[in-house]
């Protein structure tokens, strides 16, 4: 399970995509399409499954895909600090 850092606040924008913002180190983080409905599962505490139908659906994509996208994506945001793994 994860936990979103709470320093970190998201903005989506009309194209579809979002803006994270660390308040603590400043840091801004853009994220196209598929991040924000990654970003967007995550927080609505989705699971990596739910998540990856949602990207199959939305993107019209296949399963192995769309968890590839999610995987990758959660990585990048533990690496970065942007999400905890509890």
């Amino acid at each position: 399970m994860y936990e979103l850092n709470p320093d970190i606040a998201s903005k989506q924008l009309d194209d579809g995509k979002s803006v994270l913002v660390d308040g603590k180190t400043r840091k801004f983080f853009a994220i196209n399409e598929t991040g924000s409905v990654i970003w967007n599962g995550l927080k609505e505490d989705k699971s990596a499954d739910e998540i990856t139908l949602l990207l199959t659906i939305d993107f019209a994509i296949d399963r192995e895909e769309a968890r590839g996208h999610v995987d990758e994506f959660i990585d990048r945001l533990i690496s970065d600090g942007i999400l905890i793994q509890k």
